[in-house]
């Protein structure tokens, strides 16, 4: 097994002579949560778009599952903060479109999507177009569509700010429960101490350009943790840390 899914060393990104990821180095074990948390403009996106191999870093080493990223990472899954739906495709084909674009037999391609569909709760609007249905069932349908091809590494850039304090918390918790279910490697990208807290076994905290501070949390997957003072111990000490790292 792949002691490591991600693995970055002294990356450095920059824009127009603008250096946007200082030499920044970090690792995420396979079958963890990873989250990254910090102040606008501090190149957290950069960051996620550079490891989905949308941008090209200046230097530094960057693999995924111990290969070097030149591209889309193969077994890599990513879910965008605009859910990148397409409008005149319906839920079920939106969530299908990685299996067709890939040929695979359409019973097979059935029955995946169906399975999926039923799992994350969205098997009833399986005909619907992305503009008939709300933010929480755009967002469980561009989870389904990344779920489908088997993602060993899923990235998430933001993927639950869009919506109302309720429908956040059900889905970081579907989230944690399909890592946990499926093995899934996740990194996420988020500006909220709480989600961080609740969905990152490490929570890497960045200061404009680069790194401040790597908290480790053994809180992620205690039952009703949100209810327990220790989370709220935890968001403290995240906090603490953003608040250093902007100071700094």
């Amino acid at each position: 097994m792949i002691r490591n899914a991600i693995f970055v060393n002294d990356l450095t990104c920059s824009f127009t002579d603008k250096i946007v990821l200082d030499a920044l180095s970090f690792v995420v074990p396979t079958n963890s949560t990873c989250v990254i948390i910090g102040p606008s403009g501090c190149g957290k996106t950069t960051l996620l778009h550079t490891l989905a191999g949308f941008i090209k870093p200046d230097s530094g080493v960057l693999r995924m599952n111990d290969e070097p990223v030149t591209d889309f990472p193969k077994r890599t899954g990513i879910i965008l903060q605009d859910y990148a739906l397409l409008p005149w495709c319906t839920v079920f084909d939106n969530v299908a479109l990685g299996l067709k674009i890939s040929h695979q037999n359409r019973m097979v391609i059935k029955e995946k999507t169906t399975a999926l569909l039923n799992e994350l709760g969205i098997l009833d609007i399986a005909d619907y177009y992305p503009s008939q249905i709300s933010g929480g069932q755009k967002q469980r349908t561009a989870i389904a569509r990344s779920l489908n091809l088997e993602p060993e590494i899923l990235l998430l850039d933001e993927a639950t700010s869009a919506l109302d304090a309720m429908t956040r918390e059900q889905l970081q918790e579907m989230i944690l429960t399909l890592h946990q279910l499926k093995k899934t490697t996740l990194l996420q990208v988020t500006h909220s101490i709480e989600e961080a807290v609740f969905l990152g076994e490490q929570i890497i905290v960045m200061k404009k350009g680069g790194i401040h501070e790597i908290i480790q949390n053994p809180l992620v997957g205690i039952k009703a943790i949100r209810k327990k003072s220790i989370f709220y111990d935890m968001c403290l000490t995240v906090r603490e840390s953003l608040e250093s790292g902007t100071r700094g």
